[in-house]
C-alpha cells in the first residue's frame, strides 16, 4: 500500500547488494519514503538474529516499489513481506505466485493486525484475483472480515481465499510454493478450494453458498 491518496498494491522487489567501504550496511527504498528507514531495518536484522537466522552483512537491502512512495501512515505493514522476501533469499526457497501477506510482524516473531485493516479490505474488494489467489493475514481481523459478509461482499472470500497465520513460521509453510502446512490445515485448504472452484462458475454465488450441501462442506473446511 504505497500512495497518500489512495490504496494500492504494487509489485515490490527486493535487491540485495554489498556493502563496499565503511559505511554500515542500510535499508533503502526506491523512490525514497519520507520517514526514517533506520529502526525499520535494526527490527528486520533483530527478528532475524532472535529467530536463530541472523542477516549475513554487510549487505544493503534495496526496496523497490515501482513508481509509488511508501508512505509512514502505512507503519510496519511492509516488514512482514520483506521479512518473507528475505527469508526465500536466505533458504532459496520459491515463493507461491498470487500470495500477499498483510499482517504486523512482532519481534517475537508473532503476526499482528495490520494497520489500516480495513482500508486494505475495500481496497482488494476492487482489485481483480488472479485464481488461487491467497491472502494471509495477521490474527484480529474477524471484526472485518465479518463487516465484509455483513455489506453482502461474500464474493470476497471466492476472490480470495484467506487464511490467519499466528506466527511468521506459520505464514512461511503458506507462502512457500513448496510449504508443508500443518495436517488439519492442509485438509480444510483442500475442502475450502472444492467449494471455491464451484463458486466461481456458479451463476448465483448467494444461491449457490445456500445449498446444504455447500454449507456443510464450509462447516467443515471451517
Amino acid at each position: 500500500q504505497t500512495s497518500p491518496i489512495e490504496p494500492a498494491l504494487i509489485k515490490t522487489s527486493l535487491v540485495i547488494t554489498e556493502q563496499k567501504g565503511d559505511d554500515p550496511a542500510a535499508l533503502k527504498f526506491q523512490p525514497a519514503p519520507d520517514f526514517d528507514l533506520v529502526p525499520l531495518h535494526r527490527d528486520l536484522r533483530n527478528f532475524f538474529k532472535s529467530s536463530g537466522r541472523p542477516l549475513p552483512g554487510p549487505f544493503n537491502l534495496t526496496v523497490k516499489t515501482d513508481s509509488r512512495q511508501y508512505v509512514a501512515s502505512n507503519r510496519e505493514n511492509i516488514a512482514a513481506p520483506i521479512a518473507m522476501m528475505l527469508d526465500a533469499a536466505l533458504t532459496g526457497r520459491p515463493l507461491r505466485r498470487n500470495t500477499h501477506l498483510f499482517a504486523h510482524l512482532n519481534a517475537d516473531g508473532s503476526l499482528g493486525r495490520p494497520a489500516k485493516a480495513w482500508e486494505i479490505l475495500l481496497h482488494l474488494l476492487q482489485t481483480k484475483a488472479p485464481p488461487a489467489t491467497r491472502l494471509i493475514v495477521g490474527p484480529g481481523l474477524d471484526e472485518e472480515l465479518n463487516a465484509l459478509l455483513v455489506i453482502q461482499q461474500s464474493g470476497f472470500f471466492v476472490d480470495f481465499e484467506v487464511i490467519a497465520a499466528p506466527t511468521f513460521e506459520a505464514a512461511r509453510q503458506l507462502f512457500y510454493e513448496d510449504g508443508k502446512p500443518a495436517d488439519d490445515l492442509a485438509t480444510a485448504i483442500a475442502g475450502y478450494q472444492e467449494v471455491r472452484e464451484k463458486a466461481l462458475i456458479a451463476n448465483s454465488l448467494a444461491t449457490f453458498l445456500n445449498l446444504t450441501a455447500v454449507e456443510n462442506r464450509l462447516a467443515k473446511a471451517r
